[in-house]
């Protein structure tokens, strides 16, 4: 067998953070006046990487370090799955830009990304979830641009989304609250 090395997983990663990269949280005062906007970083982490790092701040200033942590966005594929129902007839045979051909369409697969959501209170949290909510109905479609030449529809599915407990460490700490979205890409392999 030929060495080859499509880097799909890789274009499936970047293309799913990208759809979270413009996320803000804004905070207003009593009278409606933004005070601050907020851009939230999006990481390729779980959520208990960020509570590991979110507790590694040193105790002496909590409330600064939390401030400045949260809010905070992780996302990790947390499985992939063979998609016999989007199977294509081998037969067909594409030719690429380079001249290339492509002798068959990929192998179906589905990738199970979990996104968390961190913030320090409900209302960063609902306005993050508000926003990634409405890109989903159920589903969003994206073009990514697989291999020279070859550009596919990619649907992203929004399977769940879960409201974490809220989390308070001691009195000296800020509590955390979270949010678990669960999220189906159906890719492919060549």
């Amino acid at each position: 067998m030929q060495y080859f090395y499509h880097n799909m997983v890789r274009k499936y990663v970047t293309a799913f953070a990208h759809l979270f990269s413009d996320i803000k949280v804004q905070r207003t005062d009593r009278q409606n006046v933004l005070l601050e906007e907020v851009r939230v970083p999006i990481i390729y982490a779980t959520k208990s990487k960020m509570f590991y790092e979110l507790k590694q701040h040193p105790m002496d200033a909590p409330l600064a370090l939390v401030n400045t942590y949260l809010p905070r966005m992780g996302f990790f594929i947390s499985a992939m799955q063979y998609d016999g129902t989007r199977k294509l007839n081998n037969m067909i045979e594409l030719k690429l830009e380079d001249g290339s051909r492509l002798s068959y369409l990929g192998v179906p697969y589905n990738f199970t990304f979990e996104l968390s959501v961190l913030t320090k209170n409900q209302d960063d949290l609902y306005q993050i979830l508000e926003q990634i909510c409405v890109q989903f109905i159920p589903n969003k479609t994206i073009t990514i641009r697989e291999l020279n030449g070859l550009e596919r529809d990619v649907s992203i599915n929004l399977d769940s989304v879960n409201l974490s407990s809220i989390f308070e460490y001691g009195e000296d700490e800020q509590r955390t609250v979270s949010v678990d979205l669960s999220f189906t890409l159906k890719g492919h392999f060549y």
